[in-house]
């Protein structure tokens, strides 16, 4: 059974990178396509869409990044990726200026706010993992001096789970956080191209 589960998983894997390469090589996912060096990610803009409803023309709707972002899924990372503005022609010249720095703006933001976090993560790790050593001492302590069996087990148990709290965030939550980083710093530095409607 575990065979056959692993045969599944590789032609699941298999399946995945086909569909990804025809998605890509034949255009079917229409704001989306690729030449030989770059990437490109197409986005129809209207005024209607572009900005959040609350803000007055002044920060852009988080289904436009949340668009992006699904995008970028099928985007093939060892390309350059353009992102190609296609806006209607209600906007003038510093309009679409205006909603490409807003877009940059934000992509800044989210990256300072996911280092921030794993920043924060790694002090706390390193608390966690001071703490865990601590208690460990401790256990080595009342070891050495013979306590009760039960206290310093106890004990012991603390220390671990101070220690493996600190491994977690420190690995495994980071990673995700780096994972974040790595895409908004590529949709950041992707080239913006302005398109009119035609």
């Amino acid at each position: 059974m575990k065979k056959s589960r692993i045969r599944s998983f590789k032609e699941i894997d298999k399946m995945t990178k086909e569909n990804l390469e025809r998605f890509r090589n034949d255009n079917f996912l229409k704001n989306y396509y690729e030449t030989d060096t770059d990437a490109y990610i197409v986005v129809t803009v209207t005024k209607e869409n572009i900005y959040d409803q609350y803000s007055k023309n002044s920060l852009i709707n988080n289904d436009f990044f949340d668009y992006l972002d699904e995008l970028y899924k099928f985007a093939n990372k060892s390309k350059k990726l353009n992102i190609v503005f296609d806006f209607d022609e209600s906007f003038s010249e510093q309009e679409k200026d205006n909603v490409i720095s807003l877009v940059k703006v934000n992509y800044s933001l989210r990256y300072y706010e996911k280092r921030t976090k794993m920043k924060s993560l790694a002090i706390i790790s390193l608390i966690l993992l001071l703490i865990g050593c601590i208690i460990l001492a401790t256990y080595a302590t009342l070891e050495h001096f013979q306590v009760n069996y039960i206290v310093s087990e106890v004990i012991s148990i603390f220390s671990w789970v101070f220690i493996w709290e600190a491994a977690d965030l420190y690995f495994f939550a980071r990673r995700e956080l780096k994972i974040d980083c790595l895409k908004i710093n590529d949709l950041y530095l992707a080239n913006y191209i302005k398109k009119s409607a035609e």
